[in-house]
């Protein structure tokens, strides 16, 4: 019953345990796929900042590739987690003192380059100039 459901010193039944079991996996498994997406992405950017050739690139972005591509097999998520663990240590190690910021992003050489005139100057800030 509700009043039941409501109440702290109930137990819930073994068929909410197994739904509240498979939201939590469910959950962390999601987590745990968009940490490795952002791992791989930054490692991406990492081999980019180093690379001087599109060759080179493209060689190591495939060596990349098929290192995630061999670990995706992983099931245990704790071997998982300890995999993604040691990539977030090896981009730390491997970082580049000077990565590449394309020009128009904070930090780019044409950053704020022509920035549009503040509308309190303009003489009717009503009419678009």
């Amino acid at each position: 019953s509700a009043s039941q459901a409501l109440s702290p010193s109930a137990s819930p039944s073994p068929s909410a345990l197994n739904s509240l079991q498979l939201i939590m996996t469910t959950a962390a498994v999601a987590a745990h796929r968009a940490r490795v997406q952002t791992l791989y992405r930054n490692s991406l950017r990492l081999i980019y900042n180093w690379s001087m050739d599109r060759k080179i690139l493209s060689l190591e972005a495939a060596k990349l590739r098929a290192e995630f591509d061999l670990k995706a097999q992983e099931t245990n998520m704790a071997v998982a987690q300890t995999m993604v663990e040691e990539g977030e240590k090896r981009l730390q190690i491997y970082a580049h003192p000077d990565p590449y910021v394309p020009p128009y992003m904070p930090g780019g050489c044409t950053y704020q380059r022509n920035t549009p005139c503040p509308t309190e100057l303009l003489p009717n800030p009503y009419i678009p100039h």
